[in-house]
């Protein structure tokens, strides 16, 4: 786990198991505005944000409990995790 996750799960409350920066993670799609972009995946307990520009080209929404694979990585904006890389499974 990277310093910039530590100090922001840390920061958030989050429990030391949140899932490691860049580690592949299986979860599903809690929430999705597709209007707006963005959602939250749900793993290993955890909610984490997601950005219409982590999915793959062409992909602009996610369905609800679809299931999907991802990294965890740190917003810049915010310094929160969020999720990267994501793809359905």
């Amino acid at each position: 786990m990277t310093d910039n996750l530590r100090r922001a799960t840390s920061r958030d409350g989050l429990s030391g198991n949140f899932p490691r920066e860049h580690e592949m993670k299986i979860g599903e799609v809690k929430n999705w505005n597709g209007e707006r972009g963005f959602g939250f995946l749900r793993v290993d307990g955890h909610d984490v944000f997601g950005h219409v520009s982590a999915l793959p080209r062409g992909t602009t929404s996610l369905e609800v409990g679809a299931h999907v694979g991802f990294e965890i990585g740190i917003n810049k904006r915010t310094g929160k995790p969020m999720a990267t890389n994501v793809r359905l499974v």
